[in-house]
């Protein structure tokens, strides 16, 4: 369910607040299969609204949104200055690179051609932190990042040991020229007012 209600506001799993059996874990959680269909000739970003119905006629889902501070990273420009490499929009293949990312197993790693806001997102999910990017740089980038597993929130599979390497602070500030600074900032976080464990019958 929280896998649900995270898709279905373009947010975190942490950033939900609920009844107890949404976090009953992988083996314990309820997990239910979802069939739907966007009609013909909606567009993709009609699926988000279209899911948040679902969730409110199947399971009578109610709820209400807080901000709430929170530790963070706030994600700065290091004072060497940026070393990110803009994405060359003629280059070949980069079209279908676009917003495209690989994530490591044994090693966490993020590469793709993406914004920064991108970048954060994907970030926040491998750490398990909110983080806000604070750079001003707008552009799409190549982004090649690898570093060591080191921090809460990113325990490796099956208890995989990675190889010796840089912390994702050093790696973000050798590698990119950016900075990851703690801070403790307002995250809005979706509060369950009311949601069945049961969904309606088809």
């Amino acid at each position: 369910m929280k896998v649900l209600l995270a898709e279905a506001f373009s947010i975190k799993a942490d950033q939900i607040l609920g009844p107890g059996w949404l976090d009953g874990g992988r083996m314990l959680a309820d997990c239910f299969t979802v069939l739907a269909k966007l009609p013909d000739g909606a567009a993709s970003t009609q699926l988000r609204p279209m899911l948040q119905n679902l969730l409110a006629e199947r399971f009578k889902l109610r709820f209400h949104k807080e901000t709430r501070v929170r530790p963070s990273y706030l994600l700065t420009v290091d004072k060497g200055g940026s070393k990110l490499r803009q994405t060359d929009p003629d280059a070949p293949g980069v079209r279908a690179r676009v917003g495209q990312v690989a994530f490591g197993f044994t090693t966490p790693l993020i590469k793709g051609s993406m914004t920064l806001a991108v970048f954060s997102r994907l970030l926040s999910q491998r750490l398990g932190s909110p983080i806000q990017d604070s750079t001003d740089l707008n552009g799409t980038y190549d982004i090649d990042l690898t570093w060591t597993a080191d921090q809460p929130g990113e325990a490796l599979p099956w208890g995989a040991a990675a190889d010796p390497g840089a912390s994702v602070f050093t790696a973000i500030r050798e590698s990119l020229g950016l900075k990851l600074e703690p801070r403790k900032l307002p995250v809005e976080m979706l509060i369950i007012d009311h949601i069945d464990r049961t969904p309606s019958a088809n």
